[in-house]
This record gives C-alpha cells, structure tokens and sequence, in this order.
C-alpha cells in the first residue's frame, strides 16, 4: 500500500492538524520498515529504500506506535489544562 493511500485512509485531510498527523504517520511507517529491513539483515536496502519501496511492515507495529503517540498527547493535554485550572484558581 502507498504512503498516500495510508495517510488517506488514517489522516482527515479536512482536519486542522493533518500536516502533523501525516507527518507522524510518514516517521512511523518508515520506522516500521527501518526496523524489518535490519532484523533481516538486509543493510544495502536501507541506504535506498523510500516510503512508498514494497518493504513488508506490520500494521501492529505502526498503530500501536500511534496509539502510544496518542496517549502520550493526550496526558499532556489534560496535564497542561490541570495546571492552567490549578493557577487560575490559586488566582482568584
């Protein structure tokens, strides 16, 4: 599958921050090839190898890594709204 059909069936164009999220997704797949081409020991094809090359990764792999990223956002979304509301009452 190509880069551009992944983002398009993960990434809502339409949404304010799909430049980052296609940006995230670009660094996760090739992560996941990165990481298939060296635990096959296949050294020459990483020094080529594009996003859109027909190297095999696990869909697991990516989405569980986006998952991750995910979580990870959101805590310090709600760690950053806790300490806003924290200085604003402490404010009044």
């Amino acid at each position: 599958m190509s880069y551009e059909a992944l983002v398009s069936m993960f990434v809502d164009r339409s949404h304010q921050n799909a430049p980052n999220q296609a940006m995230v997704m670009s660094r996760t797949v090739v992560d996941a090839k990165t990481g298939f081409l060296k635990a096959g020991g296949h050294v020459e094809a990483l020094a080529n190898f594009t996003i859109d090359s027909p190297v095999p990764f696990r869909m697991e792999t990516v989405l569980g890594e986006l998952n991750r990223l995910n979580a990870e956002t959101g805590s310090q979304r709600r760690a950053l709204r806790s300490r806003a509301i924290s200085t604003a009452s402490s404010a009044v």
